[in-house]
């Protein structure tokens, strides 16, 4: 985004501040449009501390409908009601008029994210969580990103454990089940597959010290998907998984973005949703990664070899991402194995593997019997049956892995 452009949202910007923001541990970041609340804001007032800042952008698109500006305003008006009543460190900000080229969850969120990390200096210790306005938090949210970062100095990055918010109906509680077996089967999948950037990308339920956030250049202004390339970045750096404590985002429906939460329910209760994996496409992938093992463990002179791995699929398609040149490249141009396997695992890292797990999804029947899919991978992992059910075993993993 070009500076003046940022500079003119920066002077538009009615800005509200409490407290001590300058130099502190902790940054909680919460994006928000047309909200009539943010729901976490009572449990973070509650676990209000000096050592952290609670940040908030409540913002609108310059063409947005005039009922947003207003909810946008009272929003900002009760929240700074509600934080005078406290003793926290606070910063609010409010833009109706973000010009439209900008707007959207992935500029909301990084303007929002930058300002965290410029507060914090970009100092080594430091993290910077992000929430969404419709989520709620445990009680125990701040101290554990505390204790986490703190007890986990290699960690750069992390996942948090999550359980969506029950829904309206029964429809939508199938909805929301459905969606939340896809995202820990999918997580599971490519932890099974040895792929190792297999970790959540939710933009509710994620944090990262500011320090790293600046080295990957700070979140991206996607329309949609801004927290998956995002976490993806971050991935190599040394990434985990907070496990002690849960974010519950929302379960509403909404077709503000292509693809999320939001839009998954929609497309499950309009029975449109595609997005489950078939199992082989995980052993595919494992096959894959075998492959790469192989060839990472040879040294810098040695070209690709595609060894015993004939997937025509992945042959093809790697053979367009010209995987073979960018091998030979990072070959001439790495001093050491180390460096080269460490490239070569970032250049795989955000889309490209996903792109493949796409197109082996679309090269099978679809997936009629999610639960099916899931039984095929718990075997495979050698994972013994259980009185719980498939959701709760799921869940569980997702806090183990």
């Amino acid at each position: 985004m070009e500076k003046r452009g940022v500079d003119s949202i920066q002077a538009s910007t009615l800005i509200y501040q409490q407290g001590n923001v300058l130099n502190l541990q902790g940054y909680i970041t919460i994006p928000c449009i047309n909200e009539s609340q943010i729901l976490p804001i009572i449990s973070l007032l509650k676990q209000c501390n000096p050592n952290y800042a609670i940040l908030l952008f409540i913002n609108a698109s310059v063409n947005a409908d005039s009922s947003i500006y207003t909810t946008n305003i009272e929003l900002f008006n009760q929240v700074v009601n509600k934080v005078k009543r406290t003793t926290c460190n606070v910063f609010i900000g409010l833009n109706n008029e973000i010009p439209a080229k900008y707007a959207g969850v992935g500029f909301a969120r990084k303007y929002i994210m930058d300002t965290a990390a410029s507060l914090a200096y970009f100092r080594h210790d430091a993290w910077i969580s992000g929430l969404d306005a419709d989520c709620y938090i445990a009680n125990d949210y701040v101290f554990q990103l505390n204790k986490y970062f703190l007890d986990n100095p290699t960690i750069q990055a992390c996942s948090i454990g999550f359980e969506h918010q029950p829904a309206e109906n029964m429809q939508m509680q199938r909805a929301i089940d459905l969606y939340q077996m896809h995202l820990r089967y999918l997580k599971l999948g490519l932890w099974f597959a040895n792929f190792p950037f297999y970790h959540h990308t939710i933009g509710s339920s994620m944090a990262c010290r500011a320090h790293a956030y600046g080295l990957v250049g700070g979140m991206n202004t996607r329309q949609a998907g801004e927290d998956f390339y995002f976490l993806q970045k971050l991935m190599p750096l040394g990434f985990g998984n907070l496990a002690h404590t849960l974010v519950y985002p929302s379960a509403r429906i909404s077709t503000r973005v292509p693809f999320g939460t939001g839009r998954a329910m929609a497309n499950i209760a309009a029975n449109t949703f595609e997005s489950f994996y078939p199992f082989q496409v995980f052993e595919w992938l494992k096959d894959f990664m075998n492959c790469l093992a192989l060839n990472l463990n040879q040294n810098t002179n040695h070209n690709w070899q595609w060894y015993a791995f004939n997937n025509s699929i992945a042959l093809d398609y790697f053979e367009t991402k010209k995987l073979s040149s960018t091998w030979q490249s990072l070959n001439k141009n790495s001093k050491t194995i180390q460096a080269r396997n460490k490239k070569m695992m970032q250049w795989l890292s955000g889309n490209v593997v996903f792109l493949l797990l796409n197109k082996w999804r679309a090269s099978l029947p679809l997936v009629s019997n999610q639960e099916l899919e899931v039984i095929k991978l718990l075997q495979a992992m050698q994972i013994k049956s259980t009185p719980l059910s498939l959701s709760q075993q799921l869940q569980m993993l997702d806090l183990k892995y």
